[in-house]
């Protein structure tokens, strides 16, 4: 049995409360996709504006910029954004209840400006829409510290689960790690399954957990694979461990475990997690193709 934290639990998670939390997260942390915006180089996958999760501190973190002396970062715990310098020493903080953007985009610059960044490039529009309504005078709504505990005792279990998966499974290079992606608020990776001869990838496997959305209601683990103008047919796979199942749909295919599979016994919660990530990488690795139909 693989070792867990014991204050990692499922047993009383409220998931109304964990989205709510979710959503104040999720919009706190456009920030550091804004700095990525404005000062890290541009990357046509949006790599320039992801980010990682520290599981020992508890916060996202933005990519490096100012010649890797500086990045954004955001801890959940205590709502508030750091600055971060290339020791990882926090230079300055903003706490955030009560707060609005126009609030932190004004310390910010001001921030910046001390540390010779020119602030004037940081722009609060973004190129993609959040599913939620928050503009310039919105304030953070305050949540409740055990909320967000477990909000980040989450991401962590997400992490935790998804790199044991990949190191059993082994199905290849991880491209950029296990990293946030703030569109969508999913923390996964992709890998290339296969490549053609100018190294662009005509395979990939994708794999990580998931917030609520319209497919689930709550957390949720998730494999799934893209192939360039083909597309795989879900429709005859094996059963999958832990309570997982395959979805089938217009919108999206894979393999899905919602974190209320995970509830008992709690012993096992992420034996079971990664149980059902490594069946799935496996399964949807070993396709062979005639499994796999083009698409007109």
């Amino acid at each position: 049995m693989i070792d867990i934290h014991e204050d990692i639990s499922l047993k009383f998670i409220d998931w109304p409360e964990i989205s709510r939390a979710t959503e104040q997260v999720h919009k706190a942390v456009q920030w550091i996709a804004r700095l990525g915006k404005a000062y890290v180089p541009s990357q046509a996958d949006d790599s320039h504006i992801n980010m990682g999760w520290n599981s020992e501190e508890e916060y996202f973190y933005g990519h490096w910029f100012a010649d890797y002396s500086l990045r954004l970062a955001f801890r959940p715990n205590d709502f508030a954004w750091l600055i971060l310098d290339e020791n990882f020493t926090i230079n300055d903080s903003l706490g955030g209840w009560g707060r609005t953007d126009e609030d932190v985009w004004e310390w910010l610059q001001i921030s910046l400006n001390k540390r010779g960044v020119d602030a004037d490039l940081l722009q609060y529009d973004l190129h993609y829409n959040l599913p939620y309504e928050h503009d310039l005078k919105t304030v953070y709504g305050i949540v409740d510290e055990a909320v967000l505990n477990a909000f980040s005792r989450l991401r962590t279990l997400g992490n935790l689960m998804t790199k044991a998966a990949l190191l059993f499974a082994n199905p290849g290079n991880i491209q950029g790690g296990i990293r946030t992606w703030p569109h969508h608020f999913d923390a996964g990776c992709s890998i290339p399954l296969a490549m053609d001869n100018k190294e662009e990838v005509l395979r990939s496997l994708g794999v990580g957990m998931a917030i609520h959305d319209q497919m689930i209601n709550q957390y949720y683990l998730y494999v799934s694979s893209w192939t360039k103008n083909s597309v795989f047919n879900y429709h005859e796979l094996p059963d999958l461990p832990s309570g997982g199942y395959w979805v089938s749909s217009e919108g999206w295919n894979g393999a899905v475990l919602p974190f209320d599979k995970l509830r008992e016994p709690q012993s096992f919660l992420l034996d079971k997690g990664v149980l059902f990530l490594i069946a799935a990488i496996e399964t949807i690795s070993d396709l062979k193709p005639q499994n796999i139909s083009n698409q007109v």
